[in-house]
């Protein structure tokens, strides 16, 4: 057999569970409460630091919470908890200091009635507004339920929902107080949290978020229009059609019928009418015969000289009366002729002949007309036209019955006739109006020869022809309409020859103002054209209101509002624009306007593209002014702020102040300053710019990427706009920017419900239960056009804890199967697959299912796990040099006290614990700092580590009995543990007892700690106890091949000894665990139990070596090292000798 040594040159390889043979050099066992480190070695673990008791003031922490962290800069670091009520409580982690907290507009309280049968209690509550999975606290006013925090089991309607109470029984109908905030949970998962600077946001993952019920405005949306003049035109008429109907019935609509062809009869001229005395003969159609008209120049005259020529635009509506300019009237003038008269009459409208029957009296001057049913009445004015002997006249009814009417001839009827076919025209006829035409003739006197020989006269008469025009149709004409003018004496009979009839949304004002002047010479103006529009809504051209309507003339376009919604419309566009709730292009807005109205416009037939407007006139008046975007009126426009994450902000007085994101202000310092809100949708409609996808969901998680405030909700994230957090709505309706709000979901065939994301540096990375996504960018811009999610990987997530990042890869806990994997992604690009490597493969069983609590510090290279409610802490320290992995090693610490949670901030990482049923806050510096509690330069290693301070004048901190020789001092507040307490000198005083490095246990007596011996006069450290200890695997002979070892089992292999390498180390012992024997204990220090050497610390601070003999194969022995003692214990290195024999056998 050959002697051989070999040497493991670090035990910092931490615990691996593969069988001995497999591990590389370095691993062990069990390593607790030590702590790897790649320069160092395997030191112990640091001490946890007492900070503060969180359970002994007036802030004072709850069983159970949420617990969260703040880390503001190194000067200002913060813990927190959210109790199940709600109730948030702040503590700063340097000082223990209580912080006070604030609390805004959070909390409602409301009064309700309950029953209870069994274990389920019916709450009766008015509009409730809860969903199942719904925290509510319950305050049982009567009835003897048991109080508390319960989860909505079920919603029976909008005013009664149930829970499931502690106690069973009946109670009929008692009082109950109802206690809701966004806050209160039965599950501390359900909190989640974000810090941004100096505010934290807060998710509950059991509130389902909705709109709240705010709209915009109406306002006169939709009661209000704008008509816009466009043009001023002659000869046009400026026609408007109001309307509050859809016209999708007949009765909605009105009939406007216009004329489109006339018929004009010259009827009476100087031709028939002219007497040979030179004056005319009276006719019915005028009463003032005897007006000479017919010149004395012409021999016997008749009409020489042609009286009746002239042009002239007519303008007949029901009830015009007009005036035949130049008629004669029988006046001489100075010379001795007749002088030119205006002559007035009124226009009587006929409607198309009837034809009938009529009958002559001529015993009572009479007409009878039989027509069955002719619905006529005594009064009205008829035109009756004979065939043959009844005489031609307008009459007025006298006498009517069912199938007949008579009327009156003045003249009188000159014989009886027995039966002739008539025509009858009813007269004054109504809602005719506007008929615009042109009447123009034109007269030659030509000769006319009577008799022969000597008895030939020749004389002239005039020979008239007549032309005309129409000019503008009008409304409401008849076919068969007609009625007589009069120019220059000329009689005139107008026939409505053919009409066009359209059926016109119209129910409400069809206005059809007088046409402009067909002649240029006339002025129009913009407010001449206006007043006729105004008159044909009110009533006149200069009321502001009437039949229902207001009218502001704003520049040259009037605005028209009433009560209740209608529309308007024109068939005139090139003359009028009429804005009237929606137009078709940004081309029709007015540049004048109502200042705030609002139109839609509509762009195309699609309701993608549509969007909404509202005019802001300058100085907010009417009149010129600018259209700018704005949210469609009535629709919902705000985030329900109670069902939404709520915000923690740190004042400028280092407080805190919790409130809804409801854009009050609050007052520091005599400063205000004001809270964010959620910001409401200022543009569009549902469709142009929805409501965010996360409505109607739980918040899942709040992440912060490309500075957008992120929101994960089912499988959506929904991303704020860049640099505006609390925006999740589009700036426009109009177009897409890439500073829009970005709300894409995840696609798998797995549900993709998104729990978590982290960022990398090629995108956002997200987590569902059992996938991984990258949301990214192939562009240089991120926004809504560019953002996409590919699918990465497929590995389970603990969605319960968060990813984590370990500088350039990202790792994460699984919990699927018995015990919880670690994995690290590495490689993790836009697309294709990343590399992922399961780094908790060598300890698979170390860790128990369902870790919650995760914290990690990439400075110092390592990362602690835990669960909730045990004392165990895991550990995972890891070194990379550039492409390799030097170090990864497992470890696990065990604390004084259950674990309620953990955080790293800085170099240290805080420590919630619970003893007795108190919390206590720990700091355990990775690193030393200033604050670190030392002996000659070296840690002290005690949990809740504290300092006692010397017996001061006044303040007498330990006392000492000389008799009993026990030093006595006060417990202080935070010590709950029943672990060991012991005492722990590293004071190096000038004067007095120098005692430095002595230790001693304390007994804890009430309230009182005693220590054996004198410890007055100076200061010193206490603590609990905790052991190091590192279980070492089998030792066996190890060679390299490559990158792998290969340890040879097949050898004989009798070990003698182990050199164990220090640092700096005081007291440890080491067991030797032989199979079959009695294990082997050495206590190893440095200085003797009761001698104590003045400035001197039973600790040696460089390289020491100790032996441990062992003489005995190596697969029966195992060794132990253990270090209780408060000094330090560090092992570089592990050498061990023994005996080596290949059995002769060589391995090929």
């Amino acid at each position: 057999m050959a002697n051989i040594t070999q040497t493991i040159h670090s035990l910092a390889s931490g615990i691996s569970q593969q069988p001995d043979e497999q591990k590389i050099p370095g691993q062990v066992k069990d390593m607790v409460n030590a702590l790897p480190d790649v320069t160092q070695g395997l030191t112990k673990r640091p001490a946890g630091k007492f900070v503060a008791s969180l359970s002994d003031g007036s802030n004072n922490s709850t069983a159970n919470g949420r617990w969260f962290h703040y880390y503001r800069d190194e000067n200002e670091q913060y813990i927190g908890q959210i109790s199940r009520t709600g109730i948030v409580k702040m503590w700063d982690c340097l000082t223990g200091a209580e912080k006070s907290v604030v609390v805004g507009n959070t909390t409602q309280s409301r009064s309700a009635t309950y029953e209870r049968s069994g274990s389920e209690v019916t709450v009766s509550l008015t509009n409730h507004d809860f969903t199942v999975g719904r925290a509510v606290e319950l305050d049982f006013t009567s009835g003897g339920a048991i109080d508390g925090v319960h989860s909505v089991t079920e919603i029976v309607d909008a005013n009664t929902f149930k829970v499931q109470n502690t106690e069973s029984g009946t109670i009929n109908t008692s009082n109950v107080t109802v206690k809701d905030n966004y806050l209160m949970h039965t599950d501390d998962e359900d909190l989640q949290t974000l810090t941004l600077n100096d505010f934290t946001y807060i998710n509950n993952r059991s509130i389902i978020t909705e709109m709240d019920t705010t709209t915009e405005p109406l306002g006169n949306f939709q009661k209000e229009i704008f008509v816009e003049l466009k043009s001023i035109s002659y000869a046009k008429q400026y026609a408007l059609n109001v309307f509050d109907q859809d016209g999708t019935q007949e009765s909605h609509l009105s009939t406007v019928s216009t004329a489109t062809r006339i018929k004009v009869t010259l009827v009476n001229s100087s031709n028939n009418y002219c007497d040979s005395n030179y004056y005319m003969r009276p006719h019915a159609n005028r009463g003032d015969g005897n007006n000479a008209r017919c010149g004395t120049q012409a021999g016997d005259g008749r009409d020489a000289f042609a009286p009746n020529v002239g042009t002239r635009i007519f303008s007949v509506s029901t009830g015009t009366t007009l005036v035949d300019e130049g008629a004669t009237g029988g006046i001489l003038n100075s010379n001795g002729d007749q002088a030119e008269t205006n002559y007035s009459y009124s226009v009587n409208i006929f409607a198309a002949p009837i034809d009938a029957t009529g009958f002559a009296t001529a015993q009572y001057n009479t007409i009878t007309v039989q027509k069955n049913s002719h619905g006529l009445s005594n009064g009205q004015q008829v035109r009756i036209v004979g065939s043959s002997n009844i005489p031609t006249g307008t009459y007025t009814i006298s006498g009517v019955d069912v199938n007949a009417f008579s009327v009156t001839v003045p003249g009188g009827v000159s014989a009886n006739i027995t039966s002739e076919n008539v025509t009858y025209a009813v007269g004054s006829q109504t809602g005719r109006n506007n008929l615009y035409f042109r009447i123009a003739t034109t007269g030659q006197s030509v000769p006319y020869t009577e008799g022969s020989g000597s008895s030939q006269t020749t004389t002239y008469q005039a020979r008239y022809t007549t032309t005309h025009d129409l000019l503008h149709g009008g409304e409401g004409w008849e076919q068969g309409d007609f009625f007589f003018v009069f120019m220059k004496d000329g009689y005139y009979k107008v026939t409505i020859e053919a009409v066009s009839v359209s059926r016109v949304q119209a129910n409400l004002a069809l206005v059809r103002p007088n046409p402009t002047p067909f002649d240029t010479e006339t002025t129009i103006t913009a407010e001449s054209i206006l007043g006729d529009i105004r008159k044909g809504l009110t009533g006149s051209a200069t009321a502001t209101t009437g039949n229902g309507f207001t009218v502001t003339q704003i520049g040259t376009g009037l605005h028209i509002s009433r009560s209740a919604i209608f529309n308007a419309s024109t068939p005139v566009g090139e003359l009028l624009n009429v804005v009237a709730g929606k137009v078709n292009d940004v081309g029709d807005l007015p540049s004048q306007c109502k200042h705030g109205m609002v139109v839609e416009v509509v762009n195309s037939e699609a309701d993608e593209d549509n969007h909404f407007v509202k005019f802001f006139g300058n100085n907010d008046k009417d009149g010129e002014g600018t259209w700018e975007e704005c949210a469609k009126p009535g629709r919902t426009i705000r985030l329900k702020r109670s069902r939404m994450p709520i915000i923690l902000i740190r004042t400028a007085d280092g407080n805190f102040r919790l409130t809804e994101l409801d854009g009050s202000s609050y007052t520091i310092l005599g400063t205000s300053y004001p809270v964010p809100q959620w910001d409401d949708a200022l543009v569009g409609d549902d469709v142009t710019n929805p409501e965010p996808s996360f409505i109607g969901k739980s918040v899942s998680k709040l992440c912060f990427f490309r500075n957008r405030f992120t929101i994960l909700a089912d499988e959506h994230i929904i991303m704020s706009r860049p640099g505006d957090f609390t925006n999740f709505f589009a700036k426009s309706a109009i177009q897409l920017v890439a500073s829009d709000p970005i709300d894409i979901a995840a696609s798998s065939e797995y549900p993709a419900i998104l729990f978590d994301a982290i960022q990398v540096n090629t995108g956002l990375l997200l987590f569902t239960k059992n996938q991984q996504f990258m949301l990214t960018t192939d562009s240089d811009v991120f926004s809504p056009t560019t953002a996409k999610i590919n699918a990465l990987s497929t590995y389970n997530f603990n969605f319960a804890t968060n990813p984590i990042s370990l500088g350039t890869t990202v790792g994460f806990l699984d919990n699927a199967g018995k015990f919880s994997r670690f994995f690290e992604m590495a490689q993790v690009q836009r697309e294709g697959e990343p590399e992922v490597i399961e780094q908790s493969a060598v300890v698979s069983r170390l860790f128990e299912k369902d870790l919650k609590l995760i914290s990690n510090s990439r400075e110092n290279s390592v990362i602690f796990f835990s669960e909730e409610g045990t004392s165990t802490l895991y550990g995972y320290r890891y070194f990379d040099n550039i492409r390799e992995r030097k170090l990864a090693a497992w470890f696990r610490w065990t604390l004084t006290g259950t674990i309620q949670y953990h955080c790293m901030q800085d170099d240290s990482l805080f420590v919630v614990v619970r003893n007795n049923s108190k919390d206590q806050l720990l700091k355990y510096s990775i690193k030393m700092d200033a604050e670190t509690l030392s002996i000659a330069e070296n840690r002290v290693h005690l949990d809740h580590l504290m300092k006692i301070p010397k017996l001061t004048s006044g303040n007498p901190t330990v006392t000492y009995n000389s008799t009993t020789n026990k030093s006595t001092f006060a417990k202080p507040t935070g010590l709950e543990s029943s672990n060991q307490l012991v005492a722990y000198d590293n004071s190096n005083e000038s004067s007095g007892t120098q005692n430095l490095g002595r230790y001693g246990k304390i007994t804890v007596n009430g309230s009182n700690l005693e220590l054996d011996g004198n410890w007055t006069g100076e200061e010193f450290l206490i603590g609990y106890q905790y052991t190091m200890q590192v279980d070492l695997p089998t030792i066996y002979y190890i060679t390299r091949e490559g990158e792998n070892f290969r340890a040879d089992t097949r050898s004989s292999l009798v070990l003698h000894r182990a050199k164990l390498g220090f640092g700096p180390v005081g007291l440890y012992e080491t067991t030797l665990n032989r199979t079959g024997r009695v294990a082997y204990t050495e206590l190893f220090e440095l200085t003797g139990a009761d001698q104590y050497a003045a400035n001197t610390s039973s600790i040696v601070d460089d390289n020491k070596i100790r032996e441990v003999p062992i003489y005995d194969a190596n697969t029966n022995v195992g060794l132990t090292i253990k270090s209780t003692h408060p000094a330090p214990a560090t092992i570089h290195n592990l050498t061990w000798e023994g005996a080596y024999n290949t059995k002769f056998y060589q391995r090929v």
